[in-house]
C-alpha cells in the first residue's frame, strides 16, 4: 500500500477509510518507543505461560493449532503500551473518522504468529461500527502473516460466503489485498470489512498490537478478558485518557 502524502494526509486517510475500508499510517510509533514496546513484548512472550492474560490459539481469534498467542490487557501489564492509545500520529485520525466521539472498546491485545504457521483465521467480518488499529511491530509483507482485505466489502451487508474458506483455511479471493508495511506503522480498518489472516511462511514471528475504537454511544459486546478491569480504570487520572476509556467525570 502506498503511503499517503503528508499534505492533506487526514483527508486522504478518511477517504480511504470511507471507500476502501482501510488505510495505513506508515510512521505511527516513534522509533525509540517502538524499541521499548518490542523489548517488553519479547519479555512477555518468553514467559507467556506465566502471564495471566496470555492465551494460546485463542478460540475467539484463532484457529486451533495455528501457532497464535494473544496477550490481553496490555495497558494493565506495562505503562509502555498505554501511549499507543493516544499517539498524536493516529488519534486525530481516529477521532475524525468517528465523528470526534471515539472511545476504546476494550484494552489492547498483542497477537503473536509463530514462524512457518498456517493462517490463524478464516474470511469473516467483525461487525461494528468499530475502527480497529493494528500496530506493526515487525515489517509486514505478504509472506509473513499479513492481514488480507477485500476492499470496499464494508459497504455490503453480506458476510463472506461459505466458499471463501476451504479445508479450514481462507481461499485467495479475486481482488483481495495484503495489508503490508514497515515496523512502526499503524493499519486502520473498518471492522465490517471482509478480512482474514494469511500464513506466516517466514523464519521469524509476526507481532502486532490491536486496539479497537467505537463511537461513545455504541455498546461493545466484547468478552470480559478483553476489557480493562475496574481496578485499572479506577487508577486513571489523565482527563484525556479517561475520556478515551469512556469514563465520565
Amino acid at each position: 500500500m502506498e503511503p499517503v502524502p503528508e499534505v492533506h494526509a487526514t483527508a486522504l486517510h478518511l477517504k480511504r477509510l470511507e471507500f476502501t475500508g482501510y488505510t495505513l499510517v506508515p510512521r505511527a510509533i516513534p522509533p525509540t518507543h517502538l524499541v521499548r514496546v518490542r523489548e517488553r513484548l519479547d519479555e512477555l512472550f518468553r514467559d507467556h505461560a506465566n502471564v495471566p492474560t496470555a492465551v494460546e490459539d485463542y478460540r475467539r481469534t484463532s484457529l486451533p493449532g495455528s501457532g497464535s498467542i494473544d496477550i490481553n490487557r496490555l495497558f494493565e501489564l506495562d505503562p509502555v503500551f498505554e501511549d499507543l492509545m493516544d499517539l498524536p500520529t493516529v488519534l486525530p485520525l481516529v477521532q475524525a473518522a468517528l465523528g470526534h466521539d471515539a472511545t476504546l472498546c476494550c484494552d489492547a491485545t498483542d497477537n503473536y504468529r509463530a514462524p512457518h504457521s498456517r493462517a490463524a483465521t478464516l474470511w469473516h467480518r467483525d461487525g461494528g461500527p468499530y475502527l480497529r488499529l493494528t500496530y506493526f511491530l515487525d515489517d509486514i509483507a505478504e509472506h509473513n502473516g499479513a492481514t488480507a482485505f477485500l476492499p470496499a466489502s464494508h459497504l455490503s451487508t453480506e458476510p463472506p460466503p461459505p466458499w471463501a474458506n476451504h479445508d479450514g483455511q481462507p481461499r485467495l479471493l479475486p481482488g483481495m489485498v495484503h495489508a503490508t508495511g514497515p515496523a512502526g506503522a499503524c493499519l486502520l480498518n473498518n471492522t465490517n470489512l471482509w478480512h482474514t489472516n494469511t500464513p506466516n511462511d517466514s523464519d521469524q514471528p509476526r507481532r502486532v498490537i490491536w486496539l479497537l475504537f467505537k463511537p461513545s454511544q455504541v455498546e461493545f459486546a466484547g468478552h470480559d478478558e478483553m476489557k480493562s478491569t475496574p481496578a485499572y480504570l479506577a487508577r486513571q487520572t489523565d482527563s484525556g485518557r479517561r475520556a478515551l476509556m469512556g469514563l465520565v467525570d
